[in-house]
């Protein structure tokens, strides 16, 4: 698959969520909304009028690139229904707009500061937004977050009266939030040119998770990936697909299903760092393949997800349930079978 049609296929993606949405009769106007929305945040800020905004800013502690993606649409969707422009402040090792730029509505902060009257920095990591809280405050709001919370999510779209959103819908608005916001910038596109894609695989993410240059106490080590290999054989022998695209934090993954043939696409035996965790040299250079194998997963047919927020929004902005493997207790469960 060529880099153009790369792209017009995530667009298609975008346009068939924005359909979906549409046809459901209790968030109908969340499409139309956004186009308004749209048209408000560019005078505002041609106006120089962005105060009260809502910005996405990254310090100290803010999860890994999963937990970033969802802490960002999250805040955009809250700004969304807020009627106030949104902004990402991302510059800690990397700066975000050299990976990603603005899609549909321009997300980097602007230069000049007028008019900015006052600023509050909020820390919501790992805890749900106080919408009620946030609804309140005429500051500019610095937040750093990293959920995409069920119940979250619908105490943000019942301030605009939509209720009773279901949790695919509430995936789909995920999906939606990403391709309003991003696309990939020239740097990856000039990467993903030289890559030819394949038609259909399966996507493996392995999340070791220890015995890495970055280490997370909260993670059990996958160990026993004799059982991971479980999922990849039953979901081969259904669908016929034998191509398997395998991103992981440790080498061992990746050797491991090569050691047994298996037919590995796209292959280089780099491995993915984590966001946070991992030391700064190795976030700086490794930045690069963590977007691009995010990019990649989320172009599989399906996903085998370590139970890690990097494959689960890889999933959804690919529009595929995962299946995701229960590291706590060594089985294959699809997304159904946690909620």
């Amino acid at each position: 698959m060529s880099v153009k049609n790369f792209l017009q296929k995530m667009f298609m993606l975008y346009i068939h969520f924005i359909m979906i949405i549409v046809s459901g009769s209790t968030i109908t106007r969340i499409a139309k909304q956004l186009n308004i929305y749209k048209i408000k945040h560019e005078n505002k800020i041609s106006n120089n009028l962005i105060e009260p905004s809502i910005i996405y800013y990254c310090k100290n502690i803010c999860g890994g690139h999963g937990d970033r993606l969802k802490g960002m649409i999250s805040l955009f969707w809250i700004s969304f229904v807020l009627d106030r422009p949104f902004f990402i402040i991302h510059n800690k090792v990397v700066k975000w707009e050299e990976y990603y730029v603005p899609n549909k509505i321009n997300w980097i902060f602007p230069k000049t500061k007028k008019n900015i009257r006052s600023v509050m920095l909020l820390n919501y990591i790992d805890i749900p937004l106080n919408v009620k809280y946030i609804k309140k405050r005429n500051e500019t709001l610095l937040i750093n977050h990293n959920l995409f919370d069920q119940k979250n999510i619908e105490e943000i779209f019942h301030q605009i009266e939509i209720k009773n959103l279901s949790r695919k819908k509430q995936w789909q608005l995920f999906n939606v939030g990403y391709h309003f916001l991003f696309k990939v910038s020239s740097k990856i596109i000039n990467i993903l040119k030289n890559i030819t894609m394949v038609q259909d695989f399966i996507g493996i993410h392995i999340r070791f998770g220890k015995g890495m240059d970055w280490e997370d106490p909260e993670r059990t080590l996958i160990n026993d990936i004799t059982i991971f290999e479980y999922c990849v054989k039953k979901i081969q022998e259904k669908t016929k697909i034998t191509k398997i695209f395998i991103t992981s934090d440790r080498e061992d993954g990746i050797k491991y299903f090569l050691n047994k043939q298996y037919n590995i696409i796209l292959n280089n035996m780099s491995m993915i760092t984590h966001t946070d965790r991992s030391p700064y040299n190795s976030i700086k250079d490794g930045f690069i393949r963590t977007v691009l194998d995010h990019l990649i997963l989320s172009e599989s047919y399906l996903i085998i997800n370590s139970a890690s927020g990097f494959s689960y929004t890889s999933a959804f902005i690919g529009s595929m349930d995962p299946i995701i493997y229960d590291y706590k207790n060594c089985q294959c469960r699809t997304e159904n079978d946690f909620y």
